[in-house]
C-alpha cells in the first residue's frame, strides 16, 4: 500500500532548509517578545509611584503583571495589573490579540466589582468590565500588527503597555483601602 503525500507536505519537504530557518526565527521572535515584556520592569522601576511595595511577576512568558505586596490574601496576590497573550500568534496571527488588564484573582468578584465602581466617571485607558462572575476590572486590547507596521510595532506596543500599567498603578493608593478591607473581611471568615 502506497501513501500519497499532500501537495503541502511535498512543498515543505522540498523547502525543508527554509522551513527550518523560519521555525528557528519564530522561536527567536517568541523569546524576544518574552524578553521585551520582562524588560518593562526596568522602565516601571523608574516611575515615581514605584516603591518596595510593588512586585513584577510572570504567569508565563506571554503574561506579566504588577501587584503590591500588601495585596496578598494568604499566598495569593489579589489584584493584578498586567498584560497577557503577548505572543506571535496574538500579535501577528489568528489568535486573540494581547490584552492589558486589571484583574482580581481567587474568584473575589465582590472586590472586582468594588474596584470597577471606583473607576466610574474617571478617564483611563481600557474599558471597565463589570460582567457578573468575572474577575476583570478593566481590559484593553493591544493592537495587532499589520505587516507594514512591523518596524514600529514593538515600540508602540511598549508605549501602550507602559501607559496602561502606569495609569492603573497610580490608582493603587485609592484602591489600597478597598483591597485591605476586603482582605480583612476574608481573614475573619
Amino acid at each position: 500500500m502506497s501513501i500519497e503525500f499532500s501537495a503541502e507536505s511535498l512543498y515543505v519537504a522540498r523547502n525543508w532548509d527554509t522551513v527550518a530557518e523560519i521555525v528557528e526565527a519564530a522561536q527567536r521572535l517568541r523569546s524576544n517578545m518574552a524578553e521585551s515584556l520582562k524588560s518593562l520592569q526596568a522602565d516601571l522601576k523608574t516611575r515615581e509611584w514605584w516603591s518596595d511595595e510593588w512586585v513584577y511577576l510572570s504567569w508565563d512568558s506571554t503574561q506579566w503583571y504588577i501587584t503590591r505586596h500588601g495585596w496578598l490574601s494568604g499566598p495569593y496576590h489579589l489584584v493584578w495589573i498586567g498584560v497577557k497573550g503577548f505572543s506571535p500568534d496574538g500579535v501577528f496571527g489568528l489568535g486573540e490579540p494581547p490584552e492589558l488588564f486589571v484583574w482580581v484573582s481567587q474568584k473575589q468578584f465582590a472586590l472586582a466589582t468594588a474596584l470597577a465602581a471606583s473607576l466610574e466617571g474617571r478617564e483611563g485607558p481600557g474599558e471597565i468590565d463589570q460582567k457578573p462572575g468575572n474577575g476583570y476590572v478593566v481590559r484593553q486590547a493591544v493592537a495587532k500588527c499589520l505587516p507594514a507596521e512591523v518596524q514600529d510595532y514593538f515600540a508602540k506596543a511598549r508605549e501602550q503597555m507602559l501607559a496602561f500599567l502606569d495609569h492603573y498603578a497610580r490608582m493603587a493608593d485609592d484602591w489600597d483601602p478597598i483591597v485591605r478591607r476586603h482582605i480583612d473581611g476574608n481573614d475573619g471568615q
